[in-house]
């Protein structure tokens, strides 16, 4: 257990050393207009190289099986949910290609990540059916105009275990809506990471 917990806060000062160095550069991305960081390389491979090394410093193997199906075109990227660190291992594995995340408008109400978000991401609103449409539209309007791949996890939440769980009714749609190829990504990981995965999650992330 203590060699456990001293290996992430290791892992948390590499990381933020990562966050510091990486955070100027693109939040001068992030303040420029939107067509600007879809039609950037440059932005796309500094938040590539950004998870890459972030990903380093968890020092927790990891294995993408499938990696040769992971689509060159514009698609809906779908996974499962299972720790903090699956936004950058999903991001990392599609490389530079652009795309936007789609998060739950309930994580726009906390003051930090309202902050960032709406740069990197587009709310989905499921308090009602007219506003989860809204929400929807906008995805699809977005991820047809920039050719861009549209990152979600369609569970709707984090889940500590192998089960695939229900995926919320909005996400067939948007599939529909998309037409475009969804891609169903393993990510296999080292058994010590549920451990890891699960102090993160309890601890000071």
């Amino acid at each position: 257990m203590f060699l456990t917990i001293l290996r992430s806060l290791i892992s948390y000062f590499f990381i933020g050393i990562t966050l510091l160095l990486f955070a100027p550069p693109i939040s001068l991305f992030l303040i420029m207009p939107q067509r600007w960081r879809f039609n950037s390389k440059l932005f796309y491979m500094l938040i590539y190289a950004f998870y890459k090394v972030g990903l380093f410093f968890t020092f927790v193997p990891i294995k993408i099986k499938g990696e040769k199906n992971i689509p060159t075109k514009p698609a809906i990227i779908a996974a499962n949910h299972q720790s903090a660190i699956d936004i950058p291992l999903v991001a990392a594995a599609i490389g530079i290609f652009p795309h936007i995340w789609l998060a739950k408008a309930e994580l726009f109400k906390t003051r930090f990540l309202r902050l960032i978000i709406p740069f990197i991401a587009i709310p989905i609103d499921t308090s009602s059916l007219q506003k989860a449409m809204r929400s929807l539209l906008k995805v699809v309007q977005t991820v047809q105009k920039y050719d861009a791949h549209a990152m979600i996890f369609p569970e709707g939440g984090r889940y500590h275990n192998n089960d695939i769980h229900k995926f919320y009714a909005g996400f067939v749609l948007l599939a529909k809506k998309q037409a475009a190829l969804l891609s169903q990504s393993e990510f296999l990981m080292h058994p010590r990471f549920i451990q890891l995965a699960l102090f993160w999650h309890t601890g000071i992330l």
